[in-house]
Formats: C-alpha cells, sequence, structure tokens
C-alpha cells in the first residue's frame, strides 16, 4: 500500500490518496478447493484528512478523514472454480474515519464503509450493498508500545441480483473480534499485528484471521 498526504492545508484539512496492491499468497477451503496466487483487486481513492483537534494542555486529542475508494476487478477470475483471488467486480468504497485519544495511553479509531458492488460480467450477479464497521481500542504499555483490541463487522443490508432477478435470503454478514499490538519504532516505522476470530456468519465463509502490517512514512 502507498498512501500520501499533502501539506497543503484547506480550511484544516489535507488532501490525500492511496492505492492498495494485495498479493495473495495462498487461497484455500478445507475441502480442497484453491485458487490462484498473485495479484488481486486494486484498492485506490482519494482522501481529505483533518488537522487534530488540540486539549486545552496543545495535545492531539481527535482526527477525521473522509475518503472515496475503488475496487478494480485486476485479479485472476475463473467462474468455473469455488474459490478466487478476485471478485471480478467494480466497486465503490466511501468510508470516514476518526481516531480518539481518551487519556494517557488510551485511543481508540473507529472507521465506517460503506459498499456498492457493480453487476459481474462473466456471472451476470451483483451483490447487494453493505457496511462495514472497523473498531480498536488499545493502551500504551511502554514506549511505542500498544495492545488492544479489534473488532469488525459486515452487514449486508439489499438483497442479490443475478440477471435482473432479485434474489432474496442470500444478504451476508459476520462479525470478528480478536487481540492487536502496534510498535512504532526508528521514528517512521509502525509494525502492527492483528488477529480476529469470525462468528455469527450468514451466506459467507467464517474462520480465523491474522494480519500483520509495516508501515513506513517518507
Amino acid at each position: 500500500m502507498v498512501a500520501y498526504t499533502s501539506h497543503c492545508d484547506i480550511f484544516g484539512w489535507k488532501p490525500g490518496g492511496a492505492i492498495l496492491l494485495p498479493i495473495v499468497l495462498d487461497a484455500s477451503t478445507r475441502g480442497g478447493a484453491t485458487s490462484n496466487i498473485g495479484l488481486s483487486d486494486i484498492v485506490f481513492g482519494g482522501d481529505i484528512q483533518s488537522n487534530p483537534v488540540l486539549n486545552t494542555d496543545g495535545k492531539p486529542i481527535f482526527q477525521q478523514r473522509f475518503a472515496f475508494g475503488a475496487f478494480a476487478p485486476v485479479g485472476v477470475f475463473d467462474k468455473h472454480t469455488d474459490i478466487n483471488i478476485s471478485s471480478h467486480v467494480w466497486a465503490i468504497y466511501p468510508h470516514w474515519a476518526a481516531t480518539y485519544i481518551f487519556g494517557p495511553g488510551i485511543v481508540s479509531s473507529l472507521r465506517v464503509s460503506y459498499l456498492l458492488p457493480f453487476r459481474n460480467p462473466a456471472t451476470g450477479y451483483k451483490s447487494g450493498q453493505a457496511f462495514h464497521f472497523n473498531f480498536a481500542i488499545g493502551y500504551q504499555v511502554k514506549g511505542d508500545f500498544t495492545v488492544g483490541l479489534t473488532a469488525y463487522s459486515f452487514n449486508q443490508f439489499t438483497d442479490d441480483n443475478l440477471h435482473g432477478r432479485t434474489l432474496h435470503g442470500l444478504q451476508s454478514q459476520v462479525f470478528g473480534l480478536g487481540p492487536g499490538v502496534h510498535l512504532s519504532t526508528f521514528g517512521k516505522n509502525f509494525f502492527s499485528i492483528n488477529s480476529s476470530f469470525e462468528l455469527g456468519a450468514r451466506n459467507m465463509a467464517e474462520g480465523a484471521r491474522v494480519a500483520i502490517e509495516w508501515v513506513h512514512g517518507f
């Protein structure tokens, strides 16, 4: 992922943008179904980020960002396989994110996203619209080391559609919860590991996930 935030200040907001190039190294199911490995769908977009809100002591306590993103289906897709690394669907993905610092060592963040997928030209299938929520709260144990709890949910609220025919009862949902750690070091490097255990899945896969992230600022 490459992200950029401008130094240009426009009424307390700074414009920016990002592009994410996900690479799938393994994709399989317990039943033995596998998929190609390689580049998945690209996520790109622009955003505006607010300047930090300061408390009476001059320390930052709140910051927010509005973003307008999109998914571009560039990964390999085969409608005859059970699992694919690409959705083969264009989608619009705007979101709002915010971070709030409650007090010494305690920080929380929230992101609310809206997903509007378009029709898959290979299958004629169009998934319904959905909301995606991400939440995290952490405690700074010592220096730049933070531990916390992460959670997310995916909730589809409109029906799927196949060749113009509405398909009822196929709306998807899932909830995930798990621990996470964050370490910032050498000034411009940030490392995080988040794990989640999913439950309450409906019409979608359910399992455990581990995400490792390294961010370097230029």
